[in-house]
């Protein structure tokens, strides 16, 4: 602090934090070089380390991107070489349950495709509202171009598919 009357030299203001951030202070200076004009106080620069551990990724199975129709034929054409029949035993079942679980699983790991790592990922979109998305977009350039002809039937069109989408 510059003491406005004699232009001295006073204690640099108090700056606190906790017990637990005290190890994450990197830097804590003042540097009057980069006072701002007609201010009695020096900037304190302040650089904490606050870096956050992030956690693995498992990509998991996106089944809003899966072909379904191709789905169900694989799956289908899988189910037809399991045993049919009546089940005898415990042992029996446990054994066709398994078949049934492996059949069950390769289908997915082949058909349903992997979700992609990004923390900001819109989980609710699906491929149906990019499509619409598309469609709303383009009548919305060609409502554009005709702005000048305000009695174009494009104007009308844009504005029911802009609130179907």
């Amino acid at each position: 602090l510059r003491a406005s009357n004699g232009g001295n030299l006073t204690r640099v203001d108090n700056v606190f934090c906790s017990q637990n951030l005290i190890n994450r202070i990197i830097e804590c200076n003042t540097h009057p070089d980069r006072t701002p004009a007609i201010a009695d106080h020096f900037p304190i620069f302040t650089s904490i380390d606050i870096a956050i551990n992030t956690g693995h990724f498992e990509p998991g199975q996106n089944f809003r991107m899966t072909d379904w129709e191709a789905f169900h034929e694989s799956l289908a054409g899988k189910l037809a070489t399991l045993a049919v029949g009546e089940v005898l035993s415990v042992d029996d079942f446990d054994d066709r349950l398994q078949k049934l679980e492996t059949v069950v699983k390769e289908v997915m790991d082949e058909l349903v495709p992997l979700a992609k790592e990004c923390p900001f990922n819109k989980r609710w979109w699906t491929k149906d509202i990019g499509e619409q998305k598309k469609v709303m977009r383009r009548a919305a350039r060609f409502s554009y171009q005709q702005c000048h002809n305000l009695h174009h039937a494009c104007h009308e069109e844009y504005r029911q598919i802009r609130n179907d989408y």
